[in-house]
Formats: structure tokens, C-alpha cells, sequence
């Protein structure tokens, strides 16, 4: 993410704090002839995306970048989370983990399609193979990936 921004990481060890320090730079503006992420033809403002993930970093960071792309972004630490909250409110895509503690990502998929038949779903893992349904609407992005990865993929699937 720091070098798409054309920013720069720093790294420098610090006795003092017993450890390293980490600067981050990124720039007060995007250079002329940088693209962004966003792809503007996209239907980004008006797309609802869920993302279930219970990994607290990866959670956090999946919602910066899909709320940078200009999405509305809900998020649960797990599938059980994600359900409790629910209501009756549109969801056009599931960005889920599949292997999370209690309800796991194909097991949301499965109930929030019983909802929303025509729920778009990009499952996520780390793990080699996971079984996960292979259909039309759902695809499979393997971790770690690319900022520009998420957001391209959750842009495919919602025009799809």
C-alpha cells in the first residue's frame, strides 16, 4: 500500500525503545499520472461490502482499502459476529476468511444466501487446500495478496 501511495518505510533500530522504530512517509498528494485504486467505472458508491475475518489486522486493512475504493464496509471478527448483526439490509458482497472460530466462511456464505441468493462471496485463505464452492459468484483469493488485489477482485465480482 505505502509504494502504490509512492511513499517510503524507514526502518531504524532504537535502543531506547528496545526494539526498532518504523516510519511510515506517504505523500500530502497522489503524483500527476498516478492511477488509483479505485477503478472509476466501478459501482463502488453504492456497493455494500461485508468482511468477516478474524484476524484483527487483516480485518482492519481490508476495510481501509475497500473504504478507500469507495465502498460501504461492514465488519465482524467472525462469522457468528457477522450473523448476530445482520439485519435486512442489502449485502452485494461477503469478503470472508474461511477458516474462523465457530461459524466459518462457507457456513456464512451458505446462510447469507438464504437471504440473499445472488450474494457475491470472495473467500480468503492462508491455507492450502481449502475447500470452498466454486460457482459464479464466488471467488478465491489466497493470503497474503495486494492491496490492489482485494480491491480489483471485490470490483470483478461485483460486476459480474
Amino acid at each position: 500500500m505505502v509504494k502504490h501511495a509512492d511513499g517510503g518505510i524507514q526502518v531504524d533500530r532504537s535502543e531506547a525503545l528496545g526494539g526498532a522504530r518504523v516510519r511510515i512517509m506517504l505523500p500530502h498528494e497522489r503524483p500527476e499520472g498516478r492511477e488509483s485504486v479505485v477503478d472509476p467505472g466501478s459501482d463502488a458508491p453504492t456497493a455494500r461490502v461485508l468482511v468477516a475475518e478474524d484476524d484483527d489486522a487483516l480485518r482492519n486493512m481490508a476495510r481501509l482499502l475497500l473504504q478507500l475504493a469507495g465502498y460501504q464496509v461492514l465488519v465482524a471478527e467472525d462469522g457468528q459476529a457477522a450473523l448476530e448483526f445482520i439485519n435486512d439490509e442489502r449485502i452485494d458482497l461477503l469478503v470472508t476468511d474461511v477458516r474462523m472460530p465457530g461459524v466459518g466462511g462457507s457456513q456464512l456464505a451458505a446462510k447469507l444466501r438464504e437471504r440473499w441468493p445472488e450474494l457475491r462471496v470472495l473467500y480468503m485463505s492462508g491455507y492450502a487446500g481449502v475447500d470452498v464452492p466454486q460457482d459464479d459468484l464466488s471467488a478465491f483469493l489466497e493470503k497474503p495478496f495486494e492491496a490492489e488485489v482485494l480491491v480489483r477482485e471485490v470490483s470483478r465480482l461485483l460486476k459480474t
